[in-house]
């Protein structure tokens, strides 16, 4: 009898989760992007987002999304071997050998403003999804990042419009590639045909 009433729930929740991912379906989320971890060494990043979607096929989502994001540069230990870093600065000691100095470098920060164009495929039978967007990323007034962004995600349904969406994503930056990528973790809302159905 027991296994009868988790049969019988399991079904009731795919037969929701199907009527959110039909054709016609609209969406709009918000998403908090934490532990960050960009490709460098010791840099970490955070964001939010808001994003609008419109399922163009069964299981098939296009949407557009607007964020910010912040990053913190990793610091560490700058080595110098030219000779002008020893303990008084005198660089060559007269004895013809050389002294290496170091410096702290402090990695500094960035804030941006994300623009990115993605579509997501949802399994109808469990709830997965998979998705992939084209994002800008202009990061204050020097420099600006192009990347594509592949993530792996579940849809878990509080009631027949209201969704928590973990997901694990990656930034992967085609034109600066250590600067520029990012992995992490998000935690999203959703909410489905918001103001009913076509």
């Amino acid at each position: 009898m027991k296994k009868f009433f988790v049969l019988l729930i399991a079904v009731v929740i795919s037969m929701g989760a199907k009527a959110q991912f039909e054709k016609g379906t609209t969406y709009a989320g918000a998403s908090l992007t934490g532990l960050g971890i960009g490709y460098e060494k010791g840099s970490f990043a955070f964001g939010l987002s808001g994003e609008a979607g419109y399922f163009i096929a069964d299981g098939w989502m296009l949407s557009g999304a607007l964020g910010y994001k912040y990053r913190s540069a990793g610091g560490g230990v700058s080595f110098d071997d030219n000779g002008g870093g020893n303990y008084d600065g005198s660089g060559d000691d007269g004895w013809g050998s050389r002294n290496y100095g170091y410096s702290l470098v402090d990695g500094g920060s960035s804030h941006s403003l994300l623009l990115k164009a993605a579509f997501r495929y949802s399994f109808v039978n469990n709830g997965l999804n998979l998705g992939c967007g084209l994002q800008f990323e202009h990061v204050g007034t020097h420099q600006n990042y192009i990347q594509l962004c592949p993530q792996f995600g579940y849809t878990f349904y509080l009631n027949n419009k209201v969704s928590l969406e973990p997901a694990i994503y990656a930034d992967l930056c085609m034109n600066d590639f250590k600067n520029g990528t990012s992995v992490g973790l998000k935690i999203g809302v959703g909410l489905y045909n918001l103001f009913g159905k076509k």
